[in-house]
């Protein structure tokens, strides 16, 4: 990969990170102290803990996978492990396509009844297809349709390549 398109896609990975570590920070705060109308704020945070870690999934990967190889060297300039969990994807695409999969809910659910924005409530007693989004702090997961992502699994990847990152963005010269 060319030093100069490299160092552009480790400046847009740095910028997604700064991102979704300030979501999580927000998200913590509106959990800890549950200010007026908080469950739309923590929603907030947890899309765009989404969004961003798509962002940088599809730098580490292109859209699809489709440009694995082409982009190992980034991940190998800031430590982005094979089992990177960044790598699952079926949450983000959940909420990028949710009409299509309230359509789909409409089709297949049982009995339409529904969980939504939920946070720390059992949804128990639902079947998968009627959890429309739900999130469990102390594991740091969301639920979407019978899928779940940790976001913790990926904020504490931010951070185990956090300081590789920041070198080769901000210490090293530019090319």
């Amino acid at each position: 990969m060319d030093p100069l398109l490299l160092r552009l896609f480790q400046m847009q990975v740095r910028s997604q990170a700064i991102f979704f570590l300030y979501a999580w920070d927000d998200l913590e705060r509106f959990l800890a102290t549950e200010p007026p109308d908080f469950q739309a704020h923590a929603w907030q945070c947890i899309e765009t803990m989404l969004n961003t870690s798509a962002n940088i999934a599809k730098a580490f990967w292109g859209t699809g996978g489709k440009r694995t190889q082409q982009r190992q060297p980034l991940r190998d300039s800031i430590g982005v492990p094979d089992l990177s969990a960044f790598k699952v994807l079926l949450v983000r695409n959940h909420f990028e396509h949710f009409d299509e999969r309230l359509d789909e809910w409409w089709e297949k659910s049982k009995t339409h009844n529904y969980v939504d924005m939920n946070i720390n409530l059992s949804v128990e007693g639902f079947d998968a297809i009627d959890v429309l989004r739900s999130f469990r702090t102390a594991a740091g997961e969301v639920q979407m349709w019978g899928d779940t992502l940790n976001l913790r699994a990926i904020h504490e990847e931010i951070l185990g390549f956090w300081d590789a990152l920041e070198a080769a963005v901000i210490t090293r010269p530019f090319p």
